[in-house]
């Protein structure tokens, strides 16, 4: 994410997810790690949104991170708010979690069109730390309205299998397969869930 994203002391990121869902990692690390500034909102208030947009405003965020349906619910407010414009300082809105819909990436665009704020859809899974996908949604068309999941970050790789566990022609279906650093080692004390989700194909 540093390496993509550009980060620099310079940032501020806002902490906003409860500490038990990983992404409040991605929100605390990637922003120690270049020693940016980090915004905590306080505890119980993750779902105010009039709170999260003053906090984007006053302090400055330039990093801050949505599940999809949040971020509907906050452009809605912004517009409602006619506050877009004062979220100048914001270089990029992180959305992961959920299929981020492509009617929410229309409206970003739309809303965001005179800014410099980017808009990026990241993907991962519960058994890979954290994200493992990632797409610049900035200025994206798209005439089917999907929103891809992207290309593998750095130190991943992404296999679409069939059925079979083979490698997929391009444009065949399949099950997606992730390999690299960020993959865990299985489920503690549970063989069961480590054998359906770790399957330790090598090609």
């Amino acid at each position: 994410m540093i390496y993509e994203f550009k980060l620099s002391h310079q940032d501020v990121f806002l902490q906003k997810t409860v500490l038990d869902f990983d992404v409040s990692m991605w929100e605390i690390l990637a922003g120690l790690l270049y020693g940016a500034t980090i915004v905590f909102l306080k505890n119980g208030q993750e779902s105010n949104i009039g709170r999260i947009l003053n906090l984007c405003i006053n302090d400055k965020i330039t990093i801050c991170h949505f599940v999809p349906t949040f971020l509907d619910e906050f452009l809605s407010f912004a517009e409602i708010r006619d506050a877009v414009q004062s979220l100048n300082d914001l270089r990029y809105i992180i959305s992961s979690g959920e299929s981020l819909p492509y009617k929410t990436v229309e409206r970003f665009d739309q809303l965001f069109s005179r800014t410099n704020t980017q808009l990026w859809n990241l993907y991962g899974t519960t058994e890979a730390t954290i994200d493992v996908t990632f797409f610049n949604c900035t200025h994206y068309y798209n005439p089917q309205k999907i929103v891809p999941i992207g290309k593998p970050i750095w130190n991943t790789k992404i296999y679409i299998l069939d059925e079979n566990k083979q490698l997929c022609e391009q444009m065949q279906p399949g099950e997606i397969y992730i390999a690299g650093e960020n993959v865990g080692k299985g489920y503690i004390n549970n063989q069961t869930l480590t054998d359906k989700y770790f399957c330790g194909i090598y090609f």
